[in-house]
């Protein structure tokens, strides 16, 4: 049974350690740490921190995430002419190779990770998405496209804990969007098996 990741919440990390692996500068994670402290969801002891509230915290975070910071990672949603989900991704991983940068998300990162679900849909992070990648991948923009294209919020999104995953959290939080019984279902499960806040 794989462990359950730590790293991603883990409250007394340097916060030059936590600056550099979440990609952000050091005041800003100096930031959000005190505005943590100040919100209760993690206090601060002679020797460490603790995270207090992890439920409230991973809330709040889908909810930037689905207000801010999503808009503008999507790259765009795509139609293709595969058959299904695993002829979309075999071509797909074809294309990008080792060469690049990338990592499945949401149903179809959680199906290799629990073999449970599989929707329809295939999420596709990538670290930059140029201009001429729906062209490589014999995608056309459609807005009932079963391909959706994402950036990454930082590079500690690509340790994911499957080959071409993302990290469990960004799985999770895209299941949860998703808004569907089954995608909630196999968040739940996720959560359970991959990721542990306390």
């Amino acid at each position: 049974r794989p462990p359950k990741e730590r790293s991603c919440l883990n409250p007394n990390s340097p916060t030059r350690q936590t600056a550099r692996v979440a990609g952000v500068s050091l005041g800003t994670a100096s930031n959000v740490l005190r505005r943590l402290e100040h919100d209760r969801m993690v206090v601060r002891t002679k020797s460490r921190r603790h995270l207090v509230r992890p439920d409230e915290l991973v809330e709040r975070w889908i909810a930037g995430y689905a207000e801010m910071l999503r808009p503008q990672l999507f790259a765009g949603r795509f139609q293709t002419l595969d058959k299904d989900p695993p002829t979309l991704e075999d071509r797909v991983a074809g294309v990008l190779g080792r060469d690049e940068t990338w990592a499945w998300g949401g149903a179809a990162a959680a199906f290799h990770l629990t073999k449970h679900y599989r929707s329809d849909e295939t999420v596709l992070h990538v670290e930059a998405a140029s201009s001429d990648l729906p062209k490589r991948l014999n995608a056309l923009p459609h807005s009932a496209g079963r391909l959706i294209v994402l950036g990454v919020p930082g590079p500690l999104a690509f340790r994911g804990m499957a080959p071409h995953t993302v990290h469990p959290l960004l799985i999770y939080t895209e299941l949860v969007l998703t808004g569907s019984d089954r995608a909630r279902e196999a968040a739940s499960e996720l959560r359970e098996r991959f990721l542990s806040f306390r």
